[in-house]
């Protein structure tokens, strides 16, 4: 069948490639247009029937996460927007100097 539409049709090989390429693009858009609708109430894919015949156990249910309230500790023992403790009194005293270098080093 491809080989006589080859042959019956006029023209070089591009205008027979072009030809061919319509006539099949015309086709589908047609299916798709008015041959699938029309068959698809006779098709059997929208007949699912389901039995439930009670033997079947329901899937495991997981309880839900439920995250805690400001009244109840998180883990850690660590508060939403709690401060980490600091280290007072281990920090290095400001450069009274004004000159912005650092105490004990000398201007060179």
């Amino acid at each position: 069948m491809y080989g006589w539409l080859w042959r019956n049709l006029p023209g070089p090989w591009w205008v027979k490639t072009l030809m061919l390429a319509a006539a099949a693009t015309g086709v589908v858009a047609l299916c798709f247009q008015f041959v699938f609708p029309w068959a698809s109430p006779m098709l059997p894919f929208n007949n699912v029937t389901v039995e439930d015949d009670g033997s079947s156990t329901p899937p495991p249910t997981t309880p839900p996460v439920v995250p805690p309230t400001e009244d109840e500790e998180f883990p850690g023992g660590d508060q939403p927007g709690d401060q980490q403790p600091t280290d007072e009194g281990t920090e290095e005293p400001p450069d009274e100097s004004g000159d912005g270098e650092l105490a004990g080093e000398g201007s060179g």
